[in-house]
């Protein structure tokens, strides 16, 4: 029997991912909407999605798991990112939201036999993301400018002169390969660089 804690805090998918989890007969499954109780059910394995505005930071998590229970989180953006940020934790895998059942039995399996259970595809393109190449000027510059912000305002807003403003942003867009500040924003935003 293998212990499944599934802290979910959205009630309706909460209850479809137990409803579907339990369903295993080999899975017992005790649904949760929080972190803060899970570890006196002493789970095998920690299922928690890490989505949603107010989802919780992986490292806190991960934190607050019990200690001999393997993690595997849900997520919708299994970006490079959030993989490399999970392999570096103690979590045994990462699971895209949009994924089968079938994907998310096997990899509770898989981590409650100490297992890793991560896409391949996504591992791979998370140890090939480069580091972020922006400085900590560029990032904040381009946040802002991401925001629809014209030069003008953003160097205001930074006490910076508007000439350092585009440098800034000349530069940021350069080392992205973006052709405007806004794809060069998004293009960051998306690599997990802002």
């Amino acid at each position: 029997m293998i212990r499944v804690v599934l802290v979910e805090p959205q009630g309706l998918l909460r209850g479809a991912l137990h409803t579907m989890l339990a369903s295993v007969r080999e899975f017992r499954v005790v649904p949760l909407a929080t972190i803060g109780d899970a570890a006196r059910h002493r789970p095998d394995v920690l299922v928690i999605d890490i989505d949603g505005p107010d989802g919780p930071d992986l490292v806190a998590v991960v934190g607050a798991a019990p200690a001999r229970c393997g993690v595997l989180v849900l997520t919708g953006r299994a970006t490079p990112v959030v993989v490399r940020q999970a392999l570096d934790l103690r979590v045994r895998g990462v699971v895209d939201i949009d994924s089968s059942a079938a994907v998310l039995v096997d990899a509770v399996r898989k981590v409650a036999r100490g297992e890793w259970a991560v896409d391949p595809a996504t591992v791979l393109a998370a140890l090939r993301t480069a580091e972020n190449p922006l400085t900590d000027r560029e990032r904040e510059v381009l946040r802002i400018a991401g925001e629809g912000v014209p030069v003008r305002d953003i160097a205001s807003r930074l006490f910076l002169a508007e000439g350092t403003v585009r440098n800034h942003l000349s530069a940021a867009m350069r080392k992205i390969g973006a052709p405007n500040r806004i794809a060069a924003a998004r293009a960051a935003s998306d690599a997990g660089w802002l």
